[in-house]
C-alpha cells in the first residue's frame, strides 16, 4: 500500500507534465481575442508562448540531474515552488513578455519533474512492478493533458467576437492555468 500511495505522489509530476503542455492551446483564442491579433499574428504569438514552455521544460529536465544532489523529496518541494511561480507570473500579468517569461519557469518546473519522477519511481518500485506502477505516470499525464481542454469547454464558440472585458476572454484562462496550484498543494 505504501509503494501504491507514494507512486501516486510522484505521479502528480507527470499530470504537471501534461498540464503545462496542454494548458496553452485551449486558451490560445481567448489571447486572440483580447490582444486582437490576426490570424497570421495568433499563429505566431501561439507558436512563440508554446515554445518558450517547451524550451523551458528541456532545459529543466537537463539540469534535473544536477538538482538530485539536494535530495529527490526536496526537489519535488522545490519545483512545485518553482512550477508555480511560473504559473503566478504567467496568469497575473497582461504583458506579453512576463507571460513568456512565467511560461519558461512553469516549463522549467514540469520538464524538471518529468526527470525527477521517472527516477524516484525506478528507485522505490521493485523491478517486476514498475511496468504496472510505472503505468500510472503515463496515465497522470494523460489525465493532466486532457483537463484543461474539458474546461476550456466552457468557452462560448464565437470566444474570438465576444467583447474583450467579457469574463471568458479576460479571466477564464486564469482558471485553466490555476489548476497546477491545486496539485502542488497535494
Amino acid at each position: 500500500m505504501y509503494l501504491f500511495f507514494n507512486t501516486l505522489t510522484i505521479s502528480l509530476g507527470f499530470f504537471q507534465f501534461g498540464l503545462g503542455m496542454s494548458s496553452w492551446s485551449n486558451t490560445q483564442d481567448a489571447f486572440t481575442n483580447y490582444y486582437g491579433w490576426s490570424d497570421p499574428d495568433a499563429t505566431k504569438w501561439g507558436d512563440i508562448l508554446q515554445s518558450v514552455c517547451i524550451g523551458g521544460a528541456a532545459v529543466g529536465a537537463l539540469s534535473c540531474s544536477k538538482l538530485l544532489s539536494m535530495g529527490k523529496l526536496r526537489l519535488l518541494f522545490v519545483l512545485n515552488l518553482v512550477l508555480c511561480t511560473g504559473v503566478a507570473l504567467a496568469m497575473i500579468s497582461k504583458y506579453l513578455w512576463l507571460i513568456m517569461i512565467g511560461r519558461f519557469i512553469w516549463g522549467y518546473g514540469f520538464g524538471a519533474f518529468s526527470v525527477c519522477c521517472a527516477k524516484m519511481v525506478n528507485e522505490i518500485l521493485p523491478e517486476e512492478l514498475t511496468g504496472p506502477f510505472g503505468a500510472i505516470n503515463q496515465l497522470s499525464l494523460t489525465f493532466g493533458a486532457s483537463l484543461p481542454s474539458t474546461l476550456s469547454l466552457a468557452y462560448p464558440a464565437n470566444i474570438r467576437t465576444i467583447p474583450k472585458d467579457d469574463f471568458y476572454v479576460e479571466q477564464y484562462y486564469r482558471i485553466i492555468w490555476s489548476l497546477p496550484f491545486f496539485v502542488a498543494a497535494l
